[in-house]
């Protein structure tokens, strides 16, 4: 495995925004980290660009020049004809793509590093790249029924004031019927109210001002069941450690409340608010 760091910056610049792309409109402030992973190729068709490059560091300088390329795909053996390797610049990368990373005795794939290559996400949780903070954020996904909670660790230390969590896939319900589901609530019986829950690792609220209705439903002034995001602002800061669990749930799952006929399972990216 290799790396190749493109910069036209300083090292005390990279060090004081410890990102790992930085592209600005001036050319002296671009700045790349691309990790190498051999005989790899993430076998996508959305190919952004193909150029023919003299080397490696060729294709990486081609992706960083382009402001929605994330990854490229080098191939190993030069062009018949000449000395060039096709170089595919792509706008996506492996960890948004995992199914398509495969083996390949062709090309080199190389992608932004990240900490997501530690896999950071709890059960299974897919990992997302914030490469201009050198951060993440994992997907999390909860049920509706039978304490199918999601879960996930804070992974750095300081106080918390607030929640946002991002739906990314699927859906929640109260009832059995598919086509009555939604990102956070339970259309038939609470239309417009919020069903989603934040807890400790002992199933106690984060949010402790809301008017929970017996079912654990809520309103949340500015968002309703299918708001692409809500936001859970604390009753106060709360001081948390790398490593503490938390969870997300639905509100009879969480309350044991007529939960026997809810299903679906609604997956959300989480942002905590230092």
């Amino acid at each position: 495995m290799a790396w190749i760091v493109l910069t036209f910056i300083t090292f005390i610049h990279i060090a004081k925004y410890n990102a790992q792309l930085q592209r600005g409109e001036q050319e002296h402030l671009q700045f790349g980290n691309f990790k190498e992973f051999l005989n790899h190729l993430l076998n996508i068709s959305q190919v952004l660009s193909t150029v023919n490059v003299s080397d490696s560091i060729d294709c990486a300088f081609q992706c960083l020049a382009n402001v929605t390329c994330l990854s490229f795909n080098f191939d190993i053996s030069p062009n018949s004809s000449s000395t060039l390797h096709v170089c595919h610049l792509l706008s996506t990368d492996k960890y948004n793509h995992s199914i398509a990373f495969v083996r390949s005795d062709q090309f080199h794939h190389f992608t932004i590093a990240s900490p997501c290559d530690s896999s950071p996400c709890q059960d299974g949780g897919q990992c997302r790249p914030l490469y201009d903070k050198n951060d993440f954020v994992c997907e999390v996904c909860f049920g509706a029924r039978d304490d199918s909670y999601g879960k996930f660790s804070i992974h750095k230390a300081g106080k918390i004031s607030a929640f946002k969590l991002a739906h990314r896939s699927g859906f929640v319900s109260c009832k059995l019927s598919a086509d009555k589901g939604s990102n956070w609530g339970c259309i038939l019986s609470y239309k417009g109210q919020i069903c989603t829950h934040m807890t400790d690792a002992s199933n106690v609220s984060l949010v402790n001002n809301l008017n929970l209705g017996i079912h654990g439903c809520y309103q949340l002034p500015g968002f309703d069941h299918n708001s692409p995001e809500i936001e859970l602002s604390l009753s106060s800061p709360i001081g948390v450690r790398a490593g503490q669990e938390f969870r997300i749930w639905y509100g009879e799952d969480l309350y044991n409340k007529d939960d026997s006929d809810n299903h679906g399972k609604s997956c959300v990216d989480v942002y905590g608010f230092y």
